[in-house]
């Protein structure tokens, strides 16, 4: 990017339950957050407006996938630059299963009906900020139906307006392209 595209900014979030700018230098020692709760159903609430940094780092569990807040850091990140090509590349490997209502954040599993409808607000907000979100999915479980209409993959690709590369973590070599731009769905393997 620096030496072919000397104008354009590259960027790098990382995201869990929160998320932070992450400076290019620190990549390399990225670790996956540790599990910390086993239970099968989780439902918790964190006040972040009362709670002390220490606080945050030692009592919220950080493993979960908050989009939402990814998105909307990325989405400020964006805002102060000057360009009419303003792209978000997101690489996950889960559904939402935590948001943000103001100061609070909320962790779910499995995920809620809340977290879908939050994360796809923040797509919109991106969509109106004139954002391209191109996503690589490596999970097969984004394919939940919200309250019986379409799969929520299905939703943001068509709100995102770019395109998502919707493989298994296990099949890297294959994926399925939903690209919103040209309007195509297609299948890419490699050798």
């Amino acid at each position: 990017i620096r030496q072919e595209f000397k104008e354009d900014q590259l960027t790098i979030i990382g995201f869990g339950s929160s998320a932070k700018i992450i400076p290019i230098s620190k990549l390399p020692s990225l670790q996956p957050y540790p599990v910390t709760i086993f239970n099968p159903f989780i439902k918790l609430k964190f006040d972040f407006s009362k709670l002390s940094k220490s606080d945050i780092e030692s009592k919220v569990p950080m493993y979960f996938t908050n989009l939402q807040k990814g998105l909307s850091l990325a989405r400020s990140a964006l805002s102060s630059k000057q360009s009419n090509n303003k792209n978000i590349i997101l690489i996950t490997d889960g559904a939402p299963t935590a948001y943000f209502k103001g100061s609070i954040l909320h962790l779910n599993y499995p995920p809620t009906l809340t977290d879908f409808e939050e994360t796809l607000l923040e797509v919109r907000k991106c969509t109106g900020d004139k954002i391209i979100i191109n996503t690589f999915l490596l999970t097969s479980d984004w394919d939940m139906n919200l309250s019986g209409e379409e799969s929520f993959i299905k939703q943001f690709t068509k709100i995102a307006k770019g395109r998502i590369f919707y493989t298994s973590p296990n099949e890297l070599n294959e994926m399925i392209l939903y690209d919103f731009i040209s309007n195509k769905k297609k299948k890419i393997e490699y050798s």
